[in-house]
């Protein structure tokens, strides 16, 4: 366990936090493969960014915090992808109170 996961109270070995990890690993791997598509087919941030009507500054936070999932869309409409996403059921059924509202 990382020093910061003691801090924030998180405990890899318990399976909620560990889908929890997984969930953010996913969500950045998605980002990082959106930011290298455009790379590789030559464009801008500015480029995407106008593409998708939305400011350079706007485009840059996508590839850098993520977005929501029509912002992320968005983007991959932009440089010429599809996006998938699959539910894969990995705990059958979290205690009601373990996650957050």
């Amino acid at each position: 366990m990382s020093a910061l996961d003691a801090l924030l109270g998180i405990d890899p070995n318990e399976p909620l936090d560990a889908l929890a990890g997984r969930l953010v690993d996913s969500d950045h791997q998605l980002v990082e493969s959106l930011r290298a598509r455009r790379i590789s087919i030559g464009l801008s941030v500015l480029e995407v960014a106008a593409r998708m009507g939305i400011s350079e500054a706007d485009a840059r936070t996508i590839e850098t915090r993520g977005g929501d999932l029509a912002g992320l869309r968005r983007y991959a409409l932009s440089v010429g992808v599809h996006v998938e996403h699959v539910v894969t059921v990995v705990i059958e059924e979290p205690h009601e109170g373990d996650v957050e509202p």
